[in-house]
């Protein structure tokens, strides 16, 4: 695939992710008092955006 070719395709995965290490996902955004809000879902549980899972595996998937 070059490139510039983007892929069309897209999947919807619900996973659980154990960390074996301390974690923390935020917001970007900080608020008086606070260092950093910690980004979670509807009901107020904590979430790892797909952008970082991502990240994650473009750094750790070497080019083929």
């Amino acid at each position: 695939m070059a490139n510039n070719e983007k892929l069309n395709m897209r999947y919807c995965a619900r996973v659980l992710v154990e960390a074996v290490t301390p974690l923390k996902i935020g917001t970007g955004e900080t608020v008086l008092n606070i260092d950093e809000l910690v980004a979670t879902d509807a009901n107020g549980l904590p979430v790892i955006p797909g952008t970082a899972l991502a990240g994650v595996l473009r750094h750790a998937i070497p080019d083929a």
